[in-house]
């Protein structure tokens, strides 16, 4: 009897051993596969970050430089308000000297047709409505001459 209990126990031990050895092996394993993972995540995670600094330095590059253009543009901005010309004064004795020329001519352009139109004594909104175009076009033929 007692060697069957002791054979028994030997039995049971050895069941015991296998089976904690066998849990041994597959949290080794299991504690590997992760580790394995963690460590590729690290990785991607340094990508990642990496990147997404490179990135954010770059659109700071940026928006530096278009901070820069803005100030240049502004600047230019203020300087062409300085320097606005008043427009051109038209007299008499320019129309006169234009007209002269152009009676020579047949054939006359949009500009010249305003500027007869002009000396005639009709106003821009006349000469407008005569040559089918804007009021604004016909001051910026008169300015022009």
């Amino acid at each position: 009897m007692w060697v069957l209990f002791l054979v028994l126990n030997v039995l049971v031990l050895f069941v015991f051993y296998k089976v904690f050895s066998y849990r041994i092996v597959k949290n080794s394993f299991l504690q590997d596969v992760v580790k394995k993972y963690r460590n590729e995540i690290d990785a991607i995670v340094k990508n990642f970050n990496q990147a997404s600094y490179d990135n954010i330095t770059l659109l700071e590059e940026k928006i530096d430089e278009a901070k820069n253009l803005l100030k240049y543009l502004n600047l230019q901005k203020k300087e062409l308000e300085n320097m606005k010309v008043a427009p051109k004064v038209v007299t008499k004795e320019i129309v006169n000297k234009k007209v002269k020329s152009l009676k020579k001519k047949n054939n006359l352009s949009k500009a010249e047709q305003v500027l007869m139109h002009f000396n005639e004594g009709s106003s821009v909104k006349v000469i407008a409505q005569k040559l089918d175009i804007s009021e604004d076009e016909v001051k910026l033929y008169i300015r022009n001459l």
